[in-house]
């Protein structure tokens, strides 16, 4: 069946001196349409969306928003009884009101489905210019299912056009579809919303901004959305979907859909930069923008603070990097810290899977004895990591080893029962080279340790020989490792390290016999080892 979706848009107008605007928006949202047609989704993540926008940057407050979800035809009409009344009571006041009317869920030509209620859009139409408004602003992005892919279709409409005379007073409708009335319109898994509003959300947060004024206008907007839905819907539909607009407004100045200036923080993307770049919400996983980013212009995305990944998509590859915006800041992107990932990882990892922040670590370790009669000895520990960028890192780690044996030095030497316990403080700093194939990551690093280590020793030949000695040590060295991929967040390291320690033993006993060099009790030693381990990594 065809999809109707119609959007009425007017923004940031000029009023009359002494005359206050009031913004109101009612934003609509149903996964479910009719018995008949399949649920839809993302229409209700769509609205809270869009509720979100316009309270952000749209300059509506949020008491002054209305988010309906899963409700029906009934309970839309109710809360339009509600709004009437509050412009009403506005224009007593002297003040003119815009409202913002947005849907998205079922539809059929001319109607809309709010459950098994259908809704005439004439009649929608004409109930929201009865509600008092100065200017109308809806947005009605109709659904139903299409086959293989989820769809969305619209009604028609004329083309997009933009008059506006020269009256004191801004009045009337903006008109835009997003799609033909033959057409159906379609949702996106990857971009978890509608094509259409998805790309209108984009173009609002500031990839529309084409002259750089801080500011989106209707005209801005469209042609942005326009744009980017008709080619994407290429690339996934075997029709292409026509988004359309028409506007009937009269007054001064331009149509703002949003002011980027009221976000909290914003992403940069210089002047020289260039390609098709996703935004996606650490937190979320979900594309909070996506913008076509062409040479010559600066463009600025309003975000809400917070952390976030960016994506750009190259030929074979994309190029990742994650960012952390602090409230009222502003990051400029630089590629140079951009991290290469296969599509082919891509694809069976997800996107905002692959970057990460911290890490905890739990690890063995084999390692090359520093005294006689001590070949290797195994240790286990604890360890976090922490990634400066997508590449370079941070590690601390605590490791404990507890080994008994027997050491027989010969000669003159007693044979001893011994045993031996060591404590491991470790500091890393690790960074990423070449992947070389997908989930395999090889790193080279450097790293550093303090050692304490402290043994007692017994000799069954002679009771009275006994002591204990203790040792401390500082070693540095390099390290090579590499990184396996296991499935959801976990990975597995593999490394080996080459170390050069200085350690001071100090030892009390009975008989200088019973000291496990045959140096003074007191001794200082530099030591070449070499050792080797594992780790099951947990990566949030």
């Amino acid at each position: 069946m065809n999809k109707l979706a119609a959007i009425f848009v007017v923004f940031g107008l000029v009023v009359p001196a002494g005359a206050a605007t009031i913004r109101m928006g009612l934003v609509v949202g149903n996964n479910v349409g009719t018995s008949d047609e399949a649920p839809l989704q993302y229409a209700e993540s769509d609205a809270r969306r869009m509720r979100d926008l316009l309270v952000e940057l749209g300059g509506f407050d949020s008491d002054r928003v209305i988010l309906l979800l899963g409700k029906t035809k009934a309970d839309l009409e109710s809360e339009l009884q509600q709004v009437r009344g509050r412009i009403a009571e506005a224009s007593s006041r002297g003040d003119q009101a815009l409202l913002l009317f947005y849907f998205s869920g079922h539809g059929e030509q001319g109607n809309l489905h709010l459950g098994n209620s259908r809704l005439d859009l004439e009649k929608l139409r004409g109930e929201l210019k009865a509600t008092g408004a100065a200017v109308v602003v809806g947005i009605v992005d109709a659904c139903h299912s299409g086959g293989i892919g989820q769809a969305k279709g619209g009604a028609p409409d004329q083309a997009f056009d933009v008059t506006i005379i020269d009256e004191p007073t801004p009045k009337g409708t903006v008109m835009i579809a997003s799609s033909l009335d033959d057409e159906l319109s379609q949702e996106s898994p990857q971009l978890r919303g509608s094509l259409f509003t998805h790309y209108l959300i984009s173009a609002l947060r500031g990839e529309a901004d084409y002259d750089s004024d801080g500011r989106v206008t209707v005209r801005e907007a469209y042609r942005s959305a326009y744009n980017r839905t008709l080619a994407k819907s290429a690339t996934t539909s075997e029709r292409r979907q026509h988004p359309t607009a028409d506007i009937d407004i009269s007054g001064k100045g331009e149509l703002v859909l949003s002011f980027l200036k009221k976000s909290s923080a914003a992403i940069c993307f210089k002047e020289d930069s260039a390609g098709r770049y996703m935004i996606v919400d650490s937190r979320s996983g979900r594309v909070a923008a996506e913008i076509q980013k062409e040479p010559g212009r600066e463009i600025a995305i309003a975000l809400p603070a917070g952390s976030y990944q960016i994506y750009k998509q190259e030929r074979e590859q994309y190029q990742v990097c994650e960012i952390n915006l602090a409230w009222g800041g502003s990051h400029r992107l630089s590629e140079d810290s951009m991290q290469s990932f296969p599509y082919q990882l891509v694809a069976q990892k997800g996107l905002h899977r692959r970057m990460l922040k911290n890490r905890l670590l739990v690890s063995g370790e084999v390692v090359d004895s520093l005294l006689p009669g001590m070949h290797v000895w195994m240790s286990g520990g604890l360890g976090y990591q922490r990634f400066l960028t997508p590449k370079l890192s941070l590690g601390l780690s605590l490791s404990y080893s507890q080994q008994d044996f027997n050491f027989d030095p010969g000669g003159d030497y007693l044979p001893l029962d011994i045993s031996h316990q060591e404590l491991r403080t470790r500091l890393s700093v690790s960074y990423r080279i070449l992947q070389l194939v997908p989930f395999l990551d090889p790193s080279v690093g450097f790293v550093f340790e303090y050692l304490l280590g402290w043994q007692e020793h017994t000799s069954n030949e002679d009771p009275e020989c006994h002591g204990n000695e203790s040792f401390q040590m500082i070693g540095m060295g390099g390290q090579l490792g590499v990184e396996i991929k296991l499935p959801g967040r976990f990975s597995v390291l593999l490394w080996g390290r080459a170390m050069l320690a200085w350690t001071a033993l100090s030892g009390s006993a009975k008989s200088l016999r019973v000291t496990l060099v045959s140096t003074p009790s007191k001794s200082k030693q530099n030591i070449l080892f070499f050792c080797g381990g594992l780790a099951l990594a947990f990566d949030f």
